[in-house]
């Protein structure tokens, strides 16, 4: 906890709305979690969803991170803006301990939001609205520009369309969408509204990793006196640019961040050689990317 002595505040919110407890109670990390509340952390504060971090823990199924906030006095029924609580959260996720030690502690299931809320016609009788399952959910493509986000013209449009051709096609031949096979994935798995926000988290782990700081820059090669590396390795790469290039957009899609994270190691294993100490290193970060990703299910967002 060296962050907080120098300065640090606990109770930061982030462009989500978020502290750092949310991250530790999402983890599971139990002794973070104590640290914080110790400090000064504030287990009640709600982010842009209007959850607490017990919303996240409670989905993850951490039950000790679960039982540490609500013997801090958490709000165990606080409603987020779809009218959902965390036992909501854990029985969604089949997190039956969760739902069980909650249960003992106060949550009450909150009934459903009805869809169909009953107006009354002109001669005061009651009518339900039934929806129209079949009507296409309608979307419109936007950019942000001058500080607002606007429809996209005609003239983007088109540029758009000639950039992106694949989504293009389901633009063109919405069908298509109704065809296309989801991978197989855990019923748990927490799935981002774009990719790029789980590639970032597993940049963020692997940037942590023992000796990973060999990746975080470009080689040089001048100053480790390995003048022949730019002959051998043609496509140099680093975690440090790929870190750039995330927080740029530059990726349009997220085969092309798998490549460059694969492309780092690899690169490290071609010029030291699987068997010295780099190549080892390498491997092992390789490694702990695959793990990353199947446990954040980056093949859901590699699809077309």
């Amino acid at each position: 906890m060296r962050k907080f002595k120098i300065g640090c505040k606990v109770n930061h919110r982030d462009q989500y709305g978020q502290t750092p407890i949310y991250y530790a109670a999402r983890e599971g990390h139990m002794e973070v979690m104590e640290k914080l509340i110790k400090i000064g952390a504030d287990v009640n504060n709600e982010d842009l969803n209007g959850e607490t971090c017990l919303f996240y823990a409670a989905r993850q199924g951490h039950l000790p991170v679960v039982v540490m906030l609500v013997a801090n006095k958490i709000n165990v029924n606080k409603q987020d803006k779809k009218k959902q609580t965390a036992l909501h959260m854990a029985k969604k996720n089949k997190r039956e301990e969760v739902v069980k030690f909650l249960m003992e502690n106060g949550a009450i299931p909150v009934k459903e939001v009805s869809q169909n809320k009953e107006k009354p016609d002109k001669k005061g009788k009651t009518q339900s609205k039934q929806p129209d399952k079949m009507a296409p959910k309608k979307y419109v493509l936007t950019v942000y520009k001058d500080g607002t986000w606007r429809p996209l013209n005609d003239e983007e449009m088109k540029a758009f369309k000639e950039k992106n051709k694949e989504v293009a096609e389901y633009l063109q031949d919405p069908s298509k969408i109704e065809k296309m096979k989801l991978p197989p994935m855990s019923q748990s798995a927490q799935i981002y509204d774009h990719w790029d926000k789980a590639a970032k988290r597993i940049i963020v782990h692997l940037w942590k990793q023992t000796g990973a700081w060999h990746f975080h820059q470009p080689v040089d090669a001048e100053a480790l006196r390995i003048l022949d590396y730019h002959n051998i390795i043609k496509s140099p790469m680093d975690l440090g640019t790929i870190k750039q290039k995330l927080a740029t957009s530059a990726y349009a899609k997220c085969k092309e961040f798998v490549a460059d994270v694969e492309l780092v190691f690899n690169n490290c294993i071609t010029y030291n050689g699987e068997a010295s100490d780099f190549g080892v290193l390498a491997k092992n970060m390789k490694e702990e990317f695959k793990k990353q990703c199947q446990l954040l299910s980056l093949d859901f967002y590699m699809i077309n």
